[in-house]
C-alpha cells in the first residue's frame, strides 16, 4: 500500500483529503503576528475576507522538514510506501523540506515528486496519483506517473483586481488604477514551475473567450480530469464552466475547487485558473 501525502499548496481540504486518503501537511499563512495553519486554523472563505481587510498582504511560510518526517514515519511504521507529491520548488522551499525528511527517516520507500506547480495544478496530480493507487499501481509506479505528466501539465489563470499585485509590488501603482479603470485581467500561466505573464485581456466575455482559446490551442487528453478553479468567485466560475461547456470544449471529468490561502495570498480574490494534462 502506499500513504499518498500532499502539502497544502494543493488545495486540499481536510474533508476532501479525508475522502481521498490523502494526508496534508499545512504551509503556514501570517497575518501580522498571528499565524494559521493553512486549510486547518484558517480556509479560503474566512481568508479571503482577513484578506480584503489587510492593509498589507500575508505572509506564507513553507513546511517544516519535521511535519513531513512525523508523517513519513507513522506511514513506513505501517508497512506502507509513501508518495509525497509537493507544490513547485520554484514556489516554495516545501520540496525541499520533504527531500530532508525523507533522507531523516531512511527513505528507500519514500518517493517525493516536484508538481512544478500548485493549487488546482497540484491537485490535478494528487487526484491521478489517487486514482491509479486504487488500480493497484505501487509508489515507484506512481512517482514516474507523475514525472511524466508534470513535464505535459497545463495550468492558466487570470487577476481581476490589480489591487493585489500592486500591495505586493508586482505591479506599479499608477499601472494599477489605470488598469483598473479599463477592466484590465493580466494573463498568467505555470511555466517551469513559475508563473509567467502573458498579457493582458479587457472584460469578462474575452476573460471567458480566452481560456476556450486556451483549451482549443492545447486540447484536453481525455484519460485525466480539467480542474476549474477561482479564488472566492464561484458565481463567476460557474459562468466560466457554463461557456466552456457551451463552447463543447469541457471534457466530461471537469472538477471545481476553491483556490486557497497560500496562492490567494499573491493573487488577491477574483482570480480564476485552469489545470488539464493536453493530449500528446
Amino acid at each position: 500500500m502506499t500513504q499518498i501525502i500532499t502539502d497544502s499548496m494543493s488545495d486540499i481540504l481536510p474533508q476532501e483529503a479525508q475522502r481521498l486518503g490523502v494526508r496534508v501537511a499545512p504551509l503556514q499563512v501570517r497575518f501580522g503576528e498571528t499565524s494559521y495553519d493553512d486549510g486547518i486554523d484558517i480556509e479560503p472563505a474566512a481568508f479571503y475576507q482577513m484578506l480584503r481587510e489587510a492593509q498589507e498582504l500575508p505572509k506564507t511560510n513553507q513546511v517544516a522538514p519535521a511535519v513531513f518526517e512525523s508523517l513519513f514515519a507513522q506511514a513506513l511504521s505501517t508497512g506502507e510506501s509513501v508518495l509525497c507529491i509537493t507544490g513547485s520548488s520554484r514556489l516554495s522551499g516545501t520540496y525541499q523540506s520533504a527531500m530532508l525528511a525523507r533522507q531523516s527517516v531512511g527513505g528507500d520507500r519514500v518517493f517525493v515528486v516536484d508538481s512544478r506547480s500548485a493549487s488546482l495544478g497540484e491537485a490535478l496530480l494528487v487526484y491521478e496519483a489517487v486514482h491509479r493507487s486504487a488500480l493497484g499501481a505501487d509508489a515507484p509506479s506512481l512517482a514516474a506517473t507523475l514525472e511524466s505528466l508534470v513535464a505535459r501539465q497545463a495550468l492558466v489563470g487570470q487577476v481581476a483586481q490589480l489591487k493585489y499585485l500592486v500591495m505586493g509590488g508586482r505591479l506599479p501603482a499608477v499601472a494599477g488604477h489605470v488598469g483598473a479603470a479599463l477592466s484590465l485581467r493580466p494573463l498568467l500561466r505555470m511555466a517551469d514551475g513559475r508563473l509567467e505573464a502573458l498579457g493582458v485581456c479587457r472584460g469578462a466575455r474575452k476573460s471567458m473567450e480566452w481560456f476556450a482559446g486556451q483549451l482549443r490551442k492545447m486540447p484536453p487528453d481525455s484519460q485525466y480530469p480539467l480542474i476549474l478553479a477561482s479564488a472566492d468567485e464561484r458565481e463567476t466560475l460557474a459562468a466560466l464552466r457554463d461557456y466552456l461547456r457551451a463552447e463543447e470544449l469541457l471534457p466530461d471529468d471537469t472538477r471545481t475547487m476553491d483556490i486557497g490561502c497560500v496562492i490567494g495570498a499573491h493573487t488577491g480574490p477574483g482570480c480564476l485558473a485552469m489545470a488539464w494534462i493536453p493530449r500528446e
